[in-house]
């Protein structure tokens, strides 16, 4: 059975959404959303995963951020508030030793820098998605749940947080403790097979699938002179012209 509500935000383009379970239609939504030129199109398969079909970019920006800032408003706010160092406007004192040290980076002065730099085309795209960052959020019904609980509203999404979250990912994907160094230098001195066991992943969820007698058979070690893989990176050159050490 197929139902449909309609939310109507403003006088503006429709955005139809439609959601699948097994082969049904379990419910279809149609939202008017500010800033569309034409009808956008968001269907979730049986997996809750979207697929956004428009007739221009800006306006597939605008029904991505329709649909995350109608599901993943709360999370959103949080990563943006982790790279400005606001945390503490909605953690209280608990985040105020990790503010301190974000807040020393000025990152929301760098994100509108960033933003006063980009081009228009640019610009444009951002503006799109945080047009539709705040028209999901004011699709939902009441604020997610999370605003309920500590007794506050939500802020508006702006062009310059999607930068914030961004600079975020670049912490997150750069700090690393020079892990990546010592990965690269054991691939590069013990065999392709040792190095996967030595680096092999182990979930809470693996169970062992062999008799807990059985012998375990290892694959075979390198030489006995490859003993101490981080001291021996740590004692290789750096090269002035990159970030990789030179291995040998």
């Amino acid at each position: 059975m197929t139902t449909r509500r309609s939310i109507p935000l403003a006088l503006a383009c429709k955005l139809v959404v439609t959601a699948c379970s097994a082969a049904t239609v379990t419910f279809a939504e149609d939202a008017s959303v500010p800033g569309l030129a034409t009808e956008v199109d968001i269907r979730l398969d049986t997996h809750a995963v979207p697929t956004i079909t428009a007739n221009s970019y800006l306006d597939a920006l605008i029904g991505q951020g329709w649909l995350q800032g109608r599901e993943r408003f709360f999370q959103m706010d949080l990563m943006r508030r982790q790279a400005a160092g606001e945390l503490s406007g909605i953690a209280g004192t608990f985040t105020v030793e990790r503010d301190s040290a974000m807040a020393v980076l000025r990152r929301r002065e760098l994100a509108d820098r960033i933003l006063a730099e980009l081009p228009r085309h640019e610009l444009a795209m951002l503006e799109a998605y945080s047009q539709g960052v705040n028209a999901g959020l004011q699709a939902r019904s009441q604020p997610p749940v999370e605003y309920l609980t500590l007794g506050l509203q939500p802020i508006p999404w702006q062009p310059a947080d999607t930068v914030l979250v961004m600079l975020t990912m670049f912490d997150m994907l750069e700090r690393q403790d020079g892990g990546e160094d010592a990965v690269h230098a054991l691939r590069k001195i013990v065999p392709p097979t040792y190095a996967d066991w030595l680096m092999m992943r182990v979930s809470p969820m693996d169970a062992l699938l062999i008799p807990p007698d059985t012998p375990e058979v290892e694959p075979g070690l390198p030489s006995a002179d490859v003993v101490d893989v981080r001291r021996r990176v740590s004692a290789l050159p750096i090269p002035s012209d990159g970030p990789e050490p030179a291995f040998v």
